[in-house]
């Protein structure tokens, strides 16, 4: 499936690196949270291309997220955040 952005909405990998959705997601950020304190603020994000199941193991049975196990995944994606 595609869209005016020939984007296969699909795949979650494409929307992820695509610029508009990041586009999008900081106008969310910012139009949901405009009362917060400058230092409270959201100013990097990352958006990645692959949905926290408990298959993937980034999910307990009960649906909680493994924080341990995200961080060790994604180290290079949060370290380069604070870059």
């Amino acid at each position: 499936m595609k869209n005016k952005l020939d984007i296969d909405l699909r795949d979650n990998g494409a929307l992820a690196k695509h610029q508009e959705v990041a586009r999008l997601m900081k106008g969310e950020i910012e139009r949901l949270l405009p009362d917060l304190a400058d230092y409270e603020k959201i100013r990097k994000f990352t958006i990645i291309g692959e949905e926290f199941t408990v298959d993937n193991g980034a999910l307990t049975p009960t649906l909680k997220v493994k924080k341990r196990v995200l961080m060790e995944r994604y180290k290079d994606m949060i370290e380069a955040m604070y870059r």
